[in-house]
């Protein structure tokens, strides 16, 4: 599936979309490039690039402590697949501000009427959420009962599409700040099959990362893989998504 951002004014709206298949959700999604002010953008729809992968500077004659800032940010980097997502997305990042004090506000739908429906469902998603949160990103969830309170949305559907499954959108500034999102998770897979708990914890991991700022990796056991094959967070899963929260939003250049 191609992804699409469409800018805005001074807000920048992006949208992934997942494919599944039986059992374990799988992905084929891919990450919207950020548009810098003044709609400057490129599609990334290939999840390409060495792990880690330093990128290049666009821009020359830069200073000595911005060469310094550059190579620190190559190292915040090392041992993550950050350089797979600034290949998706044109070299720049998007996340959310730090919401420790103040946390970001999610509504999880409650859907009995949906056929497949599980009363443990909802709990899985925020499972999935306070599992991103555990790894010591700036960022807290607090849940409330009325979506328009909510700065992210979460629903449920019988199904998206022939092969979609999951799929999040969001809205951005123009600095790359993630300001709100919808999250929807499909109750069947690919094949008409009812999704399990494991499929809806699997989805909602992987859909909660895109939330996060993530995009795609082509490490096929981390949960951020194109084709999900697990139903946890690994290592890498964790170690990246600290190394985004430690980098400010907005392109990125390094040596």
């Amino acid at each position: 599936m191609t992804p699409s951002r469409l800018m805005r004014g001074a807000l920048i709206t992006g949208s992934v979309l997942m494919l599944c298949a039986p059992l374990v959700a799988s992905s084929g999604d891919s990450q919207a490039p950020w548009s810098a002010p003044g709609g400057v953008s490129a599609a990334g729809d290939r999840a390409a690039g060495a792990r880690g992968a330093a990128i290049s500077s666009r821009t020359t004659g830069r200073t000595d402590s911005a060469a310094a800032k550059g190579r620190r940010s190559a190292a915040v980097m090392r041992g993550t697949y950050l350089g797979e997502i600034l290949v998706e997305r044109d070299s720049a990042l998007s996340r959310w501000p730090d919401r420790v004090a103040n946390p970001v506000r999610v509504w999880v739908q409650n859907a009995p009427n949906l056929t497949g429906w599980r009363r443990e469902f909802p709990g899985l998603v925020r499972g999935a959420l306070e599992e991103w949160t555990a790894t010591g990103i700036p960022v807290r969830f607090v849940y409330v009962d009325d979506p328009a309170r909510a700065e992210v949305r979460i629903r449920f559907v019988e199904r998206l599409g022939e092969e979609s499954c999951g799929e999040t959108t969001w809205t951005s500034d123009a600095q790359g700040w993630m300001r709100r999102a919808d999250i929807t998770l499909a109750m069947r897979s690919s094949d008409g099959a009812l999704q399990e708990g494991r499929d809806v914890r699997a989805m909602a991991l992987h859909e909660a990362g895109h939330l996060l700022g993530l995009g795609h990796t082509s490490d096929t056991g981390a949960i951020m893989a194109p084709w999900v094959a697990v139903d946890d967070l690994t290592e890498l899963d964790r170690a990246t998504v600290r190394a985004l929260y430690a980098l400010p939003p907005g392109p990125f250049v390094a040596d």
